[in-house]
């Protein structure tokens, strides 16, 4: 941060009216750098600037008043520091060393009819959903991952390049057999994490997992929720209170659908949908075309933050993780409602959303 005088540039449209202006603003733009202050510091224009290499890095940015006889006005900001990464020991299934066939053949002998008697849907998602954790806790061993620094043998990172320049000066200087062989491991250390890269860019599409948790694992930022303020003023900072203010803030905003009256839709008593069949062969099919990189947990919700000051509910953007089998028996529903409206003719042809061969383009092609 600091002052810079560049008057002549307009950080709102990132260009400028000077050549010396011109050539700060690319530089900015080849580094990769934010530019955070938005509102003028002296006159009219923005001299003093707040930059950051990260996405987020500088939070609650406000300009002040004139600090004693200077004629540029305050800054104040907060800035979140590099994430620790030092954790505690922790235990996770190794998926890897995992008995299959016993996981498959353990659901094949409970009688599912015998246990789901006159259970509703939550009471048998919830029987069946422990079971699969039974099932996991028995057939999943367990590895444990010892307390330390995070850090994957493949992660570019400064201290590897500078290992690398530094071990060739060393060569260049001393040339000795014990430096050749010292730059020659700084060299292929650095070529295997670069061709690391390569691999995780040219298969992004088959894994985006391993690719984005590379670049979580890039990024000197945590994603993090919170501190959040909550209705009477109160600064919650620990997991469970910043859960319970984010769900009560978003029940809060929450749209309820109008129950339509008696009369209202053309659907006749024959044409309604009461029961939906689902046959083993049909969800086995469905089975095949999994994508193993998805989220295979229990169904959660999390907090996405768009902008303004963290502290505020109303500026994280809720986004719901679906397990398989909820988005399994969502498939299924959702196939079965809609073969039911388009036989009945029930699907108008107004209707171009969640219509198959139509979309937003074939509702402006009618207007």
């Amino acid at each position: 941060m600091g002052d810079f005088n560049f008057p002549n540039i307009d950080w709102h449209l990132i260009s400028s009216k000077g050549l010396d202006g011109a050539e700060f603003v690319k530089c900015v733009q080849d580094g990769f750098l934010s530019q955070y202050v938005d509102r003028p510091t002296r006159g009219n224009a923005i001299l003093d600037l707040v930059l950051g290499n990260e996405l987020d890095q500088v939070t609650d940015l406000s300009v002040g008043e004139n600090l004693g006889d200077s004629d540029h006005r305050s800054l104040t900001f907060s800035i979140i520091m590099e994430k620790d990464r030092i954790r505690e020991d922790r235990k996770i299934f190794n998926w890897e060393r995992a008995n299959y066939e016993a996981i498959r053949l353990e659901p094949v002998g409970v009688n599912w009819d015998e246990v789901f008697a006159g259970k509703c849907a939550m009471d048998m998602w919830s029987m069946f959903k422990d079971l699969l954790q039974d099932v996991r806790d028995k057939f999943v061993p367990v590895r444990k991952i010892k307390n330390g620094r995070v850090m994957e043998p493949w992660v570019i990172n400064e201290n590897l390049v500078r290992w690398k320049k530094a071990a060739y000066m060393k060569f260049r200087k001393q040339g000795s057999d014990g430096s050749i062989e010292e730059y020659r491991v700084a060299r292929k250390e650095l070529r295997r994490a670069r061709g690391h890269e390569k691999t995780l860019a040219s298969r992004v599409k088959e894994n985006p997992k391993a690719f984005f948790n590379y670049v979580k694992n890039k990024r000197m930022t945590g994603m993090k929720v919170g501190p959040i303020r909550d209705k009477s003023g109160k600064i919650c900072m620990e997991a469970v209170e910043v859960s319970e203010v984010l769900n009560e803030y978003l029940s809060s905003v929450f749209t309820t659908e109008r129950e339509l009256d008696d009369g209202e839709d053309n659907m006749s008593e024959v044409d309604v949908l009461e029961h939906v069949d689902i046959k083993g062969q049909e969800m086995l099919e469905l089975l095949k075309y999994i994508r193993t990189n998805k989220s295979l947990g229990p169904e959660y919700s999390l907090g996405l933050f768009k902008k303004g000051s963290r502290d505020s509910p109303g500026n994280y953007r809720p986004v719901s993780l679906t397990s398989v089998v909820g988005k399994l028996l969502g498939k299924i529903l959702r196939d079965r409602i809609y073969g039911h409206l388009e036989n009945h003719g029930q699907i108008r042809d107004r209707q171009h959303g969640v219509v198959k061969g139509r979309s937003c383009l074939t509702s402006l092609r009618v207007l």
